[in-house]
């Protein structure tokens, strides 16, 4: 057939709507107005394998049977290919959608959802053949629900889509996918209602909870790559003993920093309204000498921190401990090595930029390690052993007339013991490490 199409108006159809049948490969597109289909729908109950389409790329179309909805490839005998296809501004309603049926031939059932909405009743989104090729394709546009529904099947996710545990008329229902989410897309909560993901999830886009309620069952569902952001009055559930580990938390848009995230009591580093159960989020510490090389523009073996794309003998990492700057040879100026008066006697002193935020310690050299940088200042007699001169730090730095600072450096002054009358010949240097 050259299909079946409904491009205004309303159509009410109170049978059953057959898209392929017998050696024949249909389609039906429905662009505009209303469209209700009373009994089953079914798409691809062929002696082909030619693929069958039913297509909603505008208005509205509904399928109201709450035993079968739409049945996709349910022929005995034969692998058909059929495909139910939500795009555009198409808005479709199903109460359930049949992947094959039990006595189906092991034949192929797609549900593809690019820029349109689904709405799906309480039957779910459920394979029935024993034997089948299911496929559930989320690309842009909305999941939603009708009314409460779950399914196991995994869904492959493509691009920015949004899952909504509401109905059309925004009243809360909720959502379970048992299966696994897939692919480089990004997933958006929305509706007042609960979204369970309960599946071994690897999607490496960002999880945005604006609305309702976004429920993990286990702690390995979030990539370790993603983003997860939730809005004020929405809430990340994490139903699980464990942790859960990914790149970056935020709470409207605004990073929390790293540690452990999770709700009362769950023994969380940071306890925030936004989570509730008894799971953690944990985020990975980030390395702040990424963004930091790369805002000078260096790429590739120039921005390695071993490298010294400058050529003035410290390597980016030295510059990145000491708010240098790796791509000019000119000397930053922020390091002074002099003799001060301190505690009322004439001291060797060194002052210089760390990360802020670093704690020293130690019985004569003193160290500390912060951003993946372990920092060492140490003293000599005789430039040879370096390891059992008492450094002590001098507290504020002496940092008068040295250059300002990037955000995340603070200047810190060390000093040799006693003063350069009664001990004229100390030396003192630090070291960076990573």
């Amino acid at each position: 057939t050259t299909g079946f199409v409904v491009s205004g108006g309303t159509a009410t159809l109170i049978g059953t709507l057959n898209v392929g049948t017998s050696n024949s490969s249909a389609s039906a597109l429905i662009s505009g107005g209303t469209t209700t289909v009373a009994g089953v729908v079914t798409v691809g109950n062929t002696g082909n394998t030619r693929w069958n389409l039913l297509e909603v790329s505008g208005g509205s179309f509904s399928a109201n049977n709450d035993v079968s909805g739409i049945v996709l490839s349910p022929h005995p005998t034969t692998a058909a290919l059929s495909m139910l296809k939500v795009t555009g501004s198409g808005v479709a309603t199903a109460k359930r959608i049949s992947l094959g049926t039990p006595t189906s031939a092991a034949g192929t059932g797609a549900v593809w959802v690019k820029g349109g909405t689904l709405y799906v009743g309480a039957g779910g989104i459920v394979q029935d053949a024993a034997s089948f090729t299911s496929r559930l394709t989320l690309t842009t546009g909305t999941l939603g629900a009708d009314e409460t529904w779950s399914t196991t099947l995994p869904a492959a996710l493509e691009g920015a889509f949004t899952l909504k545990a509401a109905n059309e008329a925004n009243a809360a229902k909720d959502i379970t996918l048992g299966g696994a989410l897939t692919g480089a897309g990004s997933l958006t909560k929305t509706g007042g209602g609960v979204v369970t993901l309960n599946g071994v999830n690897n999607y490496t886009g960002a999880t945005t909870i604006n609305e309702g309620t976004l429920s993990l069952g286990n702690d390995d569902v979030l990539s370790d790559t993603a983003l997860v952001n939730v809005a004020t009055g929405a809430t990340l559930n994490l139903n699980h003993a464990g942790t859960d580990t990914v790149l970056n938390f935020q709470i409207n848009g605004v990073d929390q920093g790293s540690g452990t995230f999770g709700g009362t009591g769950s023994g969380a580093d940071h306890i925030v309204p936004q989570i509730t159960g008894t799971g953690k989020l944990y985020v990975i510490p980030t390395d702040p000498f990424l963004p930091w090389i790369a805002g000078f523009g260096l790429t590739g073996s120039d921005a390695l921190p071993g490298s010294d794309p400058d050529n003035d003998g410290q390597n980016n990492l030295l510059e990145f401990a000491l708010n240098g700057i790796p791509n000019s040879g000119a000397s930053s100026g922020k390091l002074r090595a002099s003799v001060e008066l301190v505690a009322g006697e004439n001291a060797l002193t060194y002052t210089l930029p760390v990360r802020t935020g670093a704690v020293f310690s130690g019985a004569a050299a003193q160290t500390a390690t912060i951003d993946g940088i372990t920092y060492t200042i140490e003293g000599s007699d005789d430039l040879s052993i370096w390891n059992t001169t008492v450094i002590s730090e001098v507290v504020p730095a002496l940092s008068g007339g040295l250059p300002a600072l990037d955000t995340g450096w603070t200047y810190r002054t060390f000093r040799t013991p006693g003063s350069t009358s009664s001990d004229p010949g100390d030396f003192i240097r630090s070291k960076v490490s990573n």
